[in-house]
């Protein structure tokens, strides 16, 4: 039978999207399992940008076929030591293992042409995963849903394929589905932003401003909105928040917002004890100043994209944090504005790393000597430790020759007496041994920082 096409299903999608929620005797293991995803986002980063797949959707995929093994195929989960024997048999053909994990997942993501994918919605990221899992729960046991998607939400309760072509109607799948990893990294990673599809756009046209101030009425009646806030951007949070707020005023739950839903919200807000609804006035700072998370987040990805004037990340929004996104928004021909906005998010979630000028890719150690005073203390430090060291081993040759010499040893001996039973010769090679450590941790150190530099780590 065909594959089913996208047009014919993402309505489907963007129904039990808007719908899904967590089971709460599952939120915790699904918290476990996103976090360690969000802690590997540099691995997947690497495969991100060899495919044109987003992190978050190779980090999903990992979770769900390799259980998040890096020692494993993204194809199904067999080991790097040797071509996969599971289906796809053979992968990858080229090369020899043992394979990196790096190499085996852009080949896993391009044979199955995921990489050709240009738009990943929300829609498109649940259709192009349940085709990679396979559609045999669509065709075969179309009352079940697919649990590599909706596994531990409201959409899934049993039913499960055992292995290929195996099914089980009693068996419940253990881990935790696609989509529901999806929708806990959008709440982790204020960068992780998949759009909704367009087709499935308000009907009734929202400018920023007016977006805004329907996010800060549902602020007000306590519907999340992650940790982006009233950003202005219509996207998934925004949409499940408003099909929530229609199921509470006891309108029809289309997440769409249309004049009469915007006008219940507005209406319910002043309804509250002490509180005004908000019509396009500027949001709340309580609203808009941006979390903890999501200056964290920015600054990662700024770090991750060649930023270093960022700093550290640290979640503090000051002087190298603006630094750092005014580099980036000169470089990408957005505003001049040192604040994180909702046009800075979507420009880091899809920018590319920064190009590092040949002057500062190929400049020599003297040359970035004169920029970075630390690569002059290490040198000194080494070229210190190396000139003691030498004097020190010469030091110690003599003292031992002339031990054996008695009238030397007479006149060493007020010295040898205050120092106690240990050689002179000792002492000296001790002295010779710190040398080297000193000398050989101020090379790697010189070592580092060039390196830091020429790849605009450093500034």
């Amino acid at each position: 039978m065909a594959r089913p096409s996208f047009s014919s299903l993402w309505p489907e999608y963007a129904r039990l999207w808007i719908n899904m929620t967590v089971r709460p005797d599952k939120a915790a293991r699904v918290d476990a399992v996103a976090r360690k995803i969000a802690k590997n986002k540099s691995r997947y980063a690497t495969v991100a940008a060899a495919t044109g797949v987003p992190w978050y959707v190779v980090g999903i995929i990992h979770a769900m076929e390799a259980g998040l093994d890096f020692g494993t195929h993204l194809h199904n989960g067999d080991p790097l030591s040797a071509r996969t024997k599971q289906v796809p048999r053979g992968r990858p053909v080229s090369g020899a293992p043992p394979f990196s994990w790096e190499v085996s997942a852009i080949d896993a993501i391009d044979y199955d042409g995921l990489d050709e994918v240009t738009n990943w919605s929300v829609e498109r990221i649940a259709y192009e995963l349940e085709g990679y899992n396979g559609w045999g729960y669509r065709l075969y046991h179309s009352s079940v849903l697919s649990p590599y998607l909706w596994s531990y939400s409201n959409h899934y309760a049993h039913g499960k394929y055992a292995a290929d072509g195996a099914w089980d109607s009693n068996l419940v799948s253990g881990q935790a589905g696609a989509m529901v990893l999806l929708a806990r990294l959008m709440e982790l990673d204020a960068l992780v932003r998949p759009p909704c599809e367009r087709a499935l756009a308000p009907r009734m046209t929202l400018g920023a401003a007016e977006v805004k101030a329907l996010q800060n009425n549902l602020l007000a009646l306590h519907f999340g909105l992650g940790p982006s806030g009233a950003d202005g951007i219509y996207g998934a949070r925004t949409m499940k928040a408003v099909r929530a707020a229609q199921v509470q005023l006891g309108l029809e739950p289309t997440g769409e917002p249309s004049e009469d839903t915007c006008d219940a919200i507005a209406k319910a807000v002043a309804a509250l004890p002490g509180k005004t609804a908000i019509g396009t006035d500027p949001p709340t700072p309580s609203a808009t100043a941006p979390s903890e998370e999501t200056i964290k987040s920015v600054q990662r990805r700024l770090r991750e994209l060649g930023y270093a004037e960022v700093g550290n990340v640290d979640g503090e929004a000051g002087s190298r944090t603006r630094a750092g996104i005014l580099a980036f928004r000169a470089d990408n021909d957005l505003p001049l504005d040192p604040t994180i906005t909702p046009d800075l998010l979507v420009a880091l979630a899809g920018a590319q790393p920064r190009e590092i000028a040949a002057t500062r890719a190929l400049a020599t150690v003297a040359e970035v000597a004169a920029k970075v005073p630390g690569v002059t203390a290490a040198r000194s430090a080494r070229l210190w430790a190396k000139g003691q060291g030498f004097v020190a081993a010469g030091f110690a040759f003599l003292v031992w020759l002339v031990d054996n010499i008695s009238v030397a040893t007479d006149k060493l001996s007020p010295l040898k007496d205050m120092l106690g039973a240990v050689p002179l010769w000792a002492w000296a090679l001790a002295v010779v041994g710190v040398s080297y450590v000193v000398w050989r941790n101020s090379g790697r150190a010189e070592t580092a920082t060039v390196d830091a530099y020429r790849d605009a780590r450093l500034m």
